[in-house]
């Protein structure tokens, strides 16, 4: 299991290596830039679900999202009475 984009990276780093395949290779295949990639597998971009998606098919892997309570989460919590507006883009 992922525990943050570093993770993350480091999963895409050591797939590519194993397949062979450099940053521009794997980049163009997944539709994304060589630059957005080197800065994914350093940690220092946080990429989309979709973009994670597209690297690891081109690898022949999955992606699984799961959702659960964070450590910060209260039982307290209780959601707004009335709906909030929330920003498209």
């Amino acid at each position: 299991m992922l525990s943050g984009m570093s993770d993350a990276g480091r999963l895409i780093r050591e797939r590519r290596v194993a397949h062979g395949l450099t940053q521009a290779q794997l980049a163009l295949r997944a539709g994304t830039t060589q630059t957005a990639l080197s800065r994914l597998e350093r940690g220092q971009l946080s990429p989309t679900v979709a973009t994670l998606q597209r690297l690891l098919f081109v690898l022949g892997e999955s992606l699984e999202v799961r959702a659960a309570p964070s450590e910060h989460s209260s039982s307290s919590w209780e959601p707004s009475r009335s709906p909030s507006r929330v920003a498209t883009t």
